[in-house]
């Protein structure tokens, strides 16, 4: 069954990382789809869901996906290593500048290597604080991003049991590309 996108444009290709740009264009078909997944809320309370501006005001900066609802807003970053630096001192900024909407907004993190190792949730510097959710894609279950075809192209990266588990995912992967 083919997605169909639903309001509001999903986040497109800009100049960047060649990783974030195939991931923006595989994963953010379908706000609803995207908010339930990282929120782990059921996607009906996503329905009517839009995605907003990525670009921040004043700035260069733009963000991977904003979702907004009725009530409330969710910022979601791709991160390939949760040490890249400077990546928690550039979501604050984020922050500051989506902040302005006056909805709540929640800040959530899809880190896609475990080989950079884990954030943890919260950023201190000084007397400035923000806290987000970290979602370690290699905590779930490969079974469970195939739950969904939105997410295939992640679940090789989710945990296997072995490494035959590991071969089944991607032949399935593969044979859900066409």
């Amino acid at each position: 069954m083919e997605e169909q996108p639903n309001a509001g444009s999903p986040p497109t290709a800009r100049p960047g990382p060649r990783y974030d740009n195939t991931l923006r264009l595989l994963l953010f078909r379908r706000s609803e789809t995207l908010a339930e997944f990282v929120t782990g809320r059921p996607a009906s309370e996503f329905v009517g869901s839009r995605y907003g501006e990525t670009e921040l005001p004043g700035t260069t900066l733009s963000v991977d996906a904003l979702i907004e609802t009725a009530s409330k807003r969710f910022h979601i970053e791709i991160q390939t290593r949760a040490n890249a630096p400077e990546f928690e001192p550039r979501l604050v900024e984020y922050a500051a500048r989506l902040n302005r909407s006056g909805l709540p907004l929640e800040h959530h993190v899809l880190v896609l290597n475990p080989h950079g190792g884990r954030l943890r949730g919260i950023y201190k510097r000084g007397g400035l604080s923000l806290s987000y959710f970290a979602h370690h894609l290699w905590d779930f279950s490969s079974d469970v991003l195939l739950a969904h075809p939105t997410f295939y192209p992640l679940a090789v990266l989710g945990r296997s049991n072995s490494e035959d588990h590991r071969a089944e995912v991607l032949e399935r992967v593969m044979s859900n590309a066409n």
